[in-house]
C-alpha cells in the first residue's frame, strides 16, 4: 500500500505560462502559517504516524523572515502544548479568526499589499454541500483538518 497514493496522480501537465512578478515590499506582506503534527496519541489511534509539519512551518518562517518579512507581520499557529489554550492553537474558530484579522491588516495596506497562507497537515474531502453550486470537478470539497484543544479532530474541526 505503500505507494497507493500516488497511483491518481497526474502524471503530465500543460505548463501554464504565468505574468513575471514584480517585486512586493517585505513590509506589505501578511503571513498565517499553520502546522498540525497531531499528537502521538492521536497519531497512533489512526493507524498513521505522527508528522513533522512543525519543521516545514519552522523552515518556510525562517524563508519568510530572510525574505525580510518582518516578524509581526506573520502569524504561526502550531499545536504544541503551550500553545493550547491560546490564539496560537491551530483549531477552526482560532483559524477563521487569523484569516479575518489578515483580511482586514491587508485591507488597509491596500492593492499593492500580499497574502500567503502556508498550511502543513492533513486534508479531507466530503461531497460538495452548498447553495452556490458545483464548481469542483470531482465533486468533492477540500477541507484541512484541524484539532480541537485535547487534539481530538470530528465534523467541528475540518474547515
Amino acid at each position: 500500500m505503500g505507494n497507493a497514493q500516488f497511483m491518481c496522480a497526474q502524471k503530465t501537465w500543460e505548463e501554464n505560462p504565468r505574468p513575471e512578478m514584480l517585486p512586493v515590499d517585505p513590509n506589505m506582506i501578511k503571513i498565517i502559517i499553520c502546522t498540525l503534527n497531531y499528537s502521538e496519541e492521536y497519531a497512533a489511534d489512526s493507524g498513521a504516524g505522527q508528522l513533522t509539519c512543525d519543521k516545514d512551518g519552522s523552515r518556510f518562517l525562517d524563508l519568510c523572515l530572510q525574505g525580510g518579512v518582518p516578524e509581526e507581520n506573520i502569524f504561526h499557529m502550531m499545536d504544541t502544548p503551550e500553545n493550547c489554550g491560546t490564539e496560537f492553537w491551530p483549531n477552526k474558530a482560532n483559524l477563521s479568526k487569523a484569516f479575518k484579522t489578515k483580511a482586514k491588516e491587508i485591507k488597509a495596506l491596500g492593492p499593492d499589499a500580499m497574502f500567503v497562507f502556508f498550511f502543513a497537515g492533513h486534508g479531507y474531502h466530503q461531497e460538495e454541500t452548498g447553495c452556490i453550486g458545483r464548481d469542483e470537478e470531482d465533486g468533492q470539497d477540500e477541507a484541512f483538518c484541524t484539532l480541537d484543544e485535547g487534539y481530538g479532530m470530528d465534523a467541528d474541526t475540518v474547515w
